[in-house]
């Protein structure tokens, strides 16, 4: 069922559509040609709109507005959104990712994971596990449907021990894995969104690939992890007594035999998996391959894998349907927000709107003297506190629209833009302290295993160590990787 729009809703659609079209009308920004103007006025209007109103409808406006204030012929914007490379990664990756859920294999992974023998050493251990299974299932799907998976499981579990809503101890499993799944998003960038997005629109200054982000992001993660659970053990002190009856084992039990499609997936998507990290890792041994494939990009190992799963038939039937995977696993809502996302991107990078240098001289005085360090910090702390209130991307697009002038402008003397966009692709993730800071904020929110208070607090203090850890373990790590 379509929510109606609110009265407020109603409002700031109507100013924020006058914003984009009829800008003209509108005095100029000091400092910016009409093209800048038109611009920063279309970026305002669709971002807060796509904030306040929603991410289905809002985000082809912009497409059109950039159309009819002449800055892209409406084609063009299509190109430059719709028909985007990392768009399209979502899209395939959305079909692929859909026969490993249908056949059950990412249950499948989970039981394994949390059937491990030293998962029986102590309930804090088990605890550690079922969370961790979660983020490491999350480094290569889709986070709101490991969310969906895991939470399940974890409800499960909890059911089982006849632990109910209002244990600390469940409360807290739920909240880690709402926690974990979301840094998982931006721990690798294995068919993730924010992490090649950012890859790309810092493409021109300096930036990551994937195999280089990949180590980066699970180095950072897997230490998050640790003072995570130090946290809780010492600190909040968790009593995880309520677990200790649960057998792992029993979850085994609820499996049937390994089918053929999971065992097919699962050696197809390795494949695609190992075709996009072997360009990096082959780079000085065999520099001709490794062009050859960045040169396809990262959709053409997604396009084979859908080919070989369209052709193979099992049990008669096709591996992979492709028209029920289009309608039923292809998340559309973020691959449209993604594209969009790219031309706004772009639009505040473009030299003809000379936006980055007004944005240079308008703030790059009050950054030229800081040092690498507390200029990344300050990035990365807006970027976590406007990721508490809004989703990932539109909090990855904000802060790259700020950070990308001053460096390309030459401000921020000394900061190496490939760990700066790291920085930036981890710390949006960092976001559910409240339902709008992303699917698995809301999903969590629904549940009615974390109080509220519980999901701002605990998950805000969460976040602003990750996001310290970020800026200084992972711009560090980051800068010595690349």
């Amino acid at each position: 069922m379509v929510k109606k729009m609110s009265p407020i809703q109603w409002v700031v659609t109507i100013v924020c559509m006058f914003v984009m079209f009829g800008n003209k009308l509108l005095p100029g920004i000091s400092g910016l040609n009409e093209i800048g103007s038109s611009t920063i006025y279309i970026f305002a209007g669709a971002v807060i709109m796509m904030m306040a109103v929603g991410i289905t409808w809002p985000p082809f406006m912009a497409i059109l507005a950039f159309a009819t204030n002449g800055i892209y012929p409406l084609a063009t914007g299509l190109q430059m959104s719709m028909g985007h490379n990392v768009m399209w990664v979502i899209i395939f990756s959305g079909i692929i990712l859909g026969v490993l859920t249908d056949a059950g294999l990412l249950r499948r992974i989970a039981i394994w994971l949390i059937t491990r023998p030293f998962a029986k050493k102590s309930p804090f251990v088990f605890f550690m596990v079922v969370v961790f299974a979660g983020f490491l299932i999350g480094c290569f799907m889709d986070p709101t449907v490991t969310c969906i998976l895991m939470f399940a499981l974890a409800n499960e579990i909890l059911t089982t021990l006849g632990i109910k809503r209002g244990n600390r101890v469940g409360e807290v499993m739920m909240l880690s894995l709402c926690s974990f799944i979301a840094i998982s998003y931006c721990a690798t960038t294995l068919g993730h969104s924010v992490p090649l997005t950012v890859m790309s629109l810092f493409e021109e200054v300096g930036t990551y690939n994937q195999l280089q982000y990949l180590i980066g992001g699970v180095s950072v993660s897997v230490i998050y992890f640790v003072v995570y659970m130090l946290v809780y053990k010492f600190i909040y002190r968790l009593d995880t007594r309520d677990l200790s009856n649960f057998d792992p084992e029993a979850l085994k039990a609820t499996l049937s035999p390994a089918s053929k499609q999971e065992k097919y997936g699962a050696v197809i998507y390795s494949c695609v998996i190992v075709l996009w990290l072997l360009p990096s890792c082959l780079t000085s041994v065999a520099p001709g391959f490794s062009s050859f494939m960045n040169t396809l990009g990262p959709n053409a190992p997604l396009i084979a894998a859908i080919f070989v799963m369209a052709v193979l038939r099992v049990g008669g039937k096709p591996l992979l349907d492709v028209t029920h995977q289009i309608k039923a696993n292809v998340p559309w809502t973020a691959a449209i927000l993604v594209g969009v996302n790219m031309l706004l991107g772009s639009a505040i990078t473009n030299p003809e709107a000379g936006i980055s240098e007004w944005l240079t001289d308008m703030i790059g005085p009050m950054f030229s003297s800081m040092s690498p360090i507390v200029f990344v910090s300050l990035i990365c702390l807006v970027a976590f506190v406007v990721t508490q209130f809004t989703g990932s991307m539109l909090t990855a697009t904000l802060t790259c629209a700020v950070a990308l002038p001053l460096i390309s402008g030459g401000v921020a003397g000394g900061v190496n833009p490939g760990a700066l966009a790291f920085c930036i692709s981890v710390t949006t993730a960092l976001g559910w302290g409240t339902p709008p800071s992303g699917a698995w904020a809301a999903l969590i929110a629904g549940q009615g295993w974390v109080r509220s208070k519980v999901q701002l607090v605990e998950g805000v203090i969460g976040a602003f160590i990750g996001t310290v850890i970020t800026v200084f373990v992972g711009y560090p790590l980051m800068c010595a990787i690349l």
